[in-house]
């Protein structure tokens, strides 16, 4: 898994843990935006990828608790998506015109309203959070 994403999970681990109150890191988790901008683009992640994941930290702060929590699923179910997008390649997943598989649709973070479109929970696969600690102490 790219740096970059592993990074980011860990912050979105830690701020699961503390009851979504974007205080994983100082400042807010939106303070990472420009570092992980930067190394998502020198990891060569997908420009939808990064942009997708950015939308959301952008918001987060405006958030409630609730909503919170569903952004950082969102992000979760973005990064899934992008690791399994070079199987869903190789298994004759359509494709658009330059050979990638085509993404399923992700809400953004906004809606009309200015808050995070509830999706079902089928659409959500992992329905909850993860919050278990990463085995090996990093």
């Amino acid at each position: 898994m790219s740096s970059p994403l592993i990074k980011l999970q860990k912050f979105l681990r830690l701020e699961s843990e503390r009851g979504f109150d974007n205080r994983a890191v100082v400042g807010g988790l939106n303070k990472i935006i420009p570092s992980w901008q930067i190394e998502a683009r020198s990891a060569e992640l997908p420009v939808s990828t990064i942009e997708t994941i950015l939308e959301f930290l952008e918001t987060y702060p405006n958030l409630d608790p609730q909503d919170r929590s569903l952004a950082v699923q969102k992000i979760f179910d973005v990064i899934d998506h992008y690791l399994q997008a070079p199987a869903a390649e190789s298994s004759g997943t359509p494709s658009g015109g330059d050979g990638n598989p085509q993404p399923k649709a992700i809400t953004s973070p906004g809606t009309a309203s200015g808050s995070i479109a509830r999706a079902s929970s089928t659409d959500r696969p992992h329905a909850r959070v993860r919050t278990s600690r990463w085995a090996g102490g990093r």
